[in-house]
């Protein structure tokens, strides 16, 4: 859960307290698979580039992160969150983690 916005996680978890959670999850899962597979396609990102993830989470369910999961040259990788993400540098060794907005230099 991201604690840099409350509202907005327990917006998110209140689905699973009804009960339909698990299709959010599937569907939050297909549609990020969808948008990396649309990134490689129309990008084609080399091995050598490098490449900025703007808002990742720490969140361990299968829909979270799909750009980490799907590279694999988490060297070349900076990845953005707004809380402090930096175990992620653990998960995925190479990657480099950016606490912030985006906003700041």
């Amino acid at each position: 859960m991201c604690s840099a916005n409350p509202k907005m996680s327990q917006s998110y978890f209140q689905y699973i307290r009804i009960g339909i959670g698990p299709h959010l999850s599937k569907l939050l899962t297909r549609k990020r698979q969808q948008m990396v597979d649309q990134f490689i396609k129309h990008l084609n990102p080399l091995p050598s580039d490098t490449i900025l993830d703007v808002g990742v989470s720490p969140d361990e369910d299968e829909s979270s992160n799909m750009l980490l999961k799907v590279l694999s040259n988490h060297h070349r990788i900076t990845a953005l969150g707004l809380a402090d993400h930096s175990e992620l540098e653990q998960l995925y060794p190479g990657l480099r983690f950016v606490q912030g907005d985006g906003r700041q230099a």
